[in-house]
Formats: C-alpha cells, sequence, structure tokens
C-alpha cells in the first residue's frame, strides 16, 4: 500500500540521480510508512523526522538497505494525534 508507493517513489529518485528526503509525519506511532527492517517509522512515538535517502531500499520491509535512515532529523511534538495540538503540528 502507501510504505510500498513510498519506497518506490524514493528508489525512483535515488535511482534518477537525486537524494530523496523521507519525512515522516506520522506521529502516532509504529502504523505509517515501513522503510527499514524491523522498524515501524523511522523515529519514536511523538515525533515528525526527515533524512535524505542517498541508496535504493528494498521493496520488501524485511530487506531493507543500509542507508542514510539511521541518522534522521527528528523534531519531537509531544503528542501521538496532530488533532492533539494543531498549531504545533
Amino acid at each position: 500500500g502507501k510504505s510500498t508507493v513510498c519506497r518506490l517513489l524514493l528508489n525512483w529518485g535515488v535511482r534518477s540521480g537525486w537524494e530523496p528526503t523521507f519525512v515522516d509525519l506520522d506521529v502516532g506511532g509504529f502504523g505509517g510508512a515501513r522503510v527499514r527492517a524491523g522498524q515501524g517509522n523511522i523515529t519514536v512515538p511523538g515525533c515528525v523526522a526527515a533524512c535524505p535517502v542517498e541508496s535504493p531500499l528494498e521493496i520488501e520491509p524485511e530487506g531493507a538497505s543500509g542507508s542514510s535512515l539511521d541518522l534522521p532529523l527528528v523534531h519531537f511534538f509531544g503528542h501521538t494525534s496532530p488533532g492533539d495540538a494543531p498549531e504545533l503540528y
């Protein structure tokens, strides 16, 4: 579904010579786009994060590559729903 489309678009960008940025806006926890093996999002619940993608990601979540997704820029939002504090989100 959404996670696969996200990985496909990131891979297309990398293979086209770009360095796309993956932005994780799912503050609710581990139900968002899965782009790394064994992980939910790229950070913990209550945070938004972004990170550059320097190498292609595997399409299947259990075989993610060693890209820069290990070094995200993270901002602590403090809530698990954007509706809890929409002025901050």
